[in-house]
């Protein structure tokens, strides 16, 4: 994913954080703040997901997904997905229906076809 789709910064993390809406699935948790700028996506992944290569599987899934949905999702927001335990050993179609789900209640798809 390109540097100006990422949250790079921790400050823009904890700004979601604080000022955002949650939305949540028993796979991932959404996270989303307005942001003036490109759509930014930032990935949380911690111990309780697994061993590290649990934890590095779930994050290139989630960067995957989101760079699919990336053209039909509206810009102007900072978006945080944080893995819940299972999200590394669930089949990859799952977690895609669980982020698009996600996507859809929060209001993020673009009305432009």
């Amino acid at each position: 994913m390109d540097r100006a789709h990422r949250l790079t910064r921790s400050a823009d993390y904890l700004r979601v954080r604080k000022t955002g809406r949650t939305w949540s699935h028993p796979l991932v948790l959404l996270q989303v703040a307005a942001h003036a700028g490109n759509i930014r996506f930032g990935m949380v992944v911690s111990k309780r997901v697994g061993k590290a290569h649990d934890r590095n599987k779930a994050k290139r899934r989630l960067r995957t997904i989101c760079r699919q949905w990336l053209p039909r999702l509206r810009d102007s927001y900072d978006i945080v997905l944080v893995a819940r335990p299972g999200a590394a050993t669930v089949e990859f179609a799952q977690l895609e229906v669980a982020v698009g789900a996600l996507f859809r209640r929060a209001g993020l798809l673009s009305t432009a076809p």
